[in-house]
Parts: C-alpha cells; sequence; structure tokens
C-alpha cells in the first residue's frame, strides 16, 4: 500500500510540473495584445494522460501462507498432518501415511526408539520397500544383492525431493503437539528436541560398509555372518541393508532437515 501511496504522489506532481510548464509556456510565446483586441475563448492546455497504477506482482498474488491450518488437537491431528504430508511429498512416499493412524505419535515414538537403539519396525512398517529382501550366491557363500538396494532407491530418491524449508515450517508449527506426545511417553529424562537430536545423530554416525556384506541364513530370514554388524543397532543395520549409496543420501536429506529446524 504504501509503494501505491508514493507512485501517486510522484504522478500527482508530474502532472502538476507539466501544467505549470504548459502554461508558462503559453504566456511566453502570447503575442502582444492588438489595440482592439478580439476576444478568444481561452484554451486549455493538454496534459498527458497518467498511466494508470500497474499492481505490483505481490498484490496480484499474494504468497499463499504455509502451513494452511489451524493447529488441531493431538488426538485430531491426523488429517491435517496427511494433508500436509502430500503437499510435502511426492510419491511413493505420498501414498505410505492413508491408512495409518496417530501419525505424530508414531513420528515421536520412532524417534525415541532410535534415540535409544530400540527397534522402530512397528512404527515405520508403512515405509517398508516393495519386494522381498534378496542375497546372492558366491560359491557356497551369501551376500546382500545389489538388486536389493534398488529397492530402496524410490524411497529415497521421494525424500530427496522435499522442500526443508516447508518442511521446518511445518515442524514449527506442530511442535506442540509433538512435545504433548513426548511428554505422553513418561520418561524421566531429556526432551523432545534432545531426543529427535539424538535419534538423528544415531543415523548420521553410522557407517555403511562400501560392499555387500556377508548374510547366513534361509527362506527370507537371514543375519549378518559379522557378529560386529549383527550386534549393530537395528536403525544401523536397516542403513546397511539398503546400502552405501541409499544411506547417505538419507543423511544428506536428515542433515538439511537438522540445519532447517535449528
Amino acid at each position: 500500500m504504501r509503494n501505491i501511496i508514493i507512485t501517486m504522489v510522484v504522478v500527482v506532481g508530474v502532472v502538476a510540473l507539466l501544467a505549470w510548464f504548459a502554461f508558462r509556456k503559453t504566456e511566453e510565446v502570447q503575442p502582444a495584445e492588438p489595440a482592439n483586441p478580439v476576444m478568444e475563448a481561452p484554451t486549455t492546455p493538454t496534459l498527458p494522460e497518467p498511466e494508470p497504477l500497474l499492481p505490483t506482482e505481490a498484490e496480484t498474488e499474494p504468497e499463499p501462507t504455509w502451513p494452511d491450518f489451524v493447529l488441531p488437537t493431538l488426538d485430531e491431528s491426523d488429517a491435517e498432518m496427511k494433508q500436509a504430508w502430500s503437499q510435502l511429498t511426492q510419491p511413493p512416499l505420498q501414498d505410505r501415511v492413508k491408512g495409518i493412524q496417530h501419525l505424530l505419535r508414531r513420528f515421536v515414538t520412532t524417534s525415541d526408539l532410535v534415540s535409544r537403539d530400540k527397534n522402530p519396525f512397528k512404527q515405520i512398517f508403512a515405509f517398508r520397500p516393495a519386494g522381498e529382501f534378496r542375497v546372492t550366491e558366491r560359491g557356497d557363500r551369501l551376500f546382500v544383492a545389489i538388486e536389493n538396494y534398488e529397492r530402496f532407491e524410490p524411497l529415497v530418491s521421494a525424500m530427496q525431493e522435499v522442500d526443508m524449508a516447508k518442511a521446518s515450517q511445518l515442524y514449527h508449527h506442530i511442535e506442540p503437539l509433538l512435545q504433548q506426545a513426548y511428554g505422553e511417553l513418561g520418561n524421566p529424562d531429556g526432551t523432545w528436541e534432545q531426543t529427535l537430536l539424538q535419534a538423528i545423530d544415531r543415523i548420521l554416525n553410522a557407517d555403511v560398509p562400501e560392499t555387500p556384506p556377508e548374510v547366513i541364513g534361509s527362506s527370507g530370514v537371514y543375519i549378518y555372518k559379522d557378529p560386529q554388524l549383527e550386534a549393530l543397532p537395528p536403525i544401523h543395520k536397516l542403513l546397511i541393508r539398503m546400502g552405501k549409496d541409499n544411506a547417505n543420501r538419507c543423511k544428506d536429506t536428515l542433515r538439511a532437515f537438522r540445519d532447517a529446524i535449528d
């Protein structure tokens, strides 16, 4: 609005100057009056039409509000969360939350479990990759198959497409609900913020082998042959299963999210 007022003042000023200049010019070139002057109707100087004020881009296309919902109660937050999720993500991530209830509680519980090196599988079951876990034979030994890493690629790629600025805005908007959900867990130590950052750090600090590790087992049930790998926390072993490249891409996304909410 201030820009419009300034523009109007400038236009009015310019028009006034033009009118004054035209009037002075008429006075200067007007010949001396004859003895018996002939009365003529006064002429009105023709002024240029002022250019119409064009609305600015900000006025014609206001920036949409994000997030665009009033903070609901924790118990009634699923509808808004699913709508926000659909706006932030692309397939196949986009469709994974449709049948899930208590999204925020699941997110908080998952973060808490990961921060304490516990298994979050029940909470993130909907985000499992398509297909079955695959192994490849080398003589009489079994290794994680390269094709297995490809199962995770669509999910990882969709994760990287998330707008972290918007994700951060959404996070801060719903943070009171996340803190409430964390309080329901009854943990005596730490805060929600500390728990989330610990969970992220657990993932960022997890080393993944360069080459597919050896496994043992049969009928789709396998464990890592190396006892040190098998003893790792569940989330660490999941990163190994998705392969180093996918794991690094996940880490990059989490690092960007952590920096955005800081």
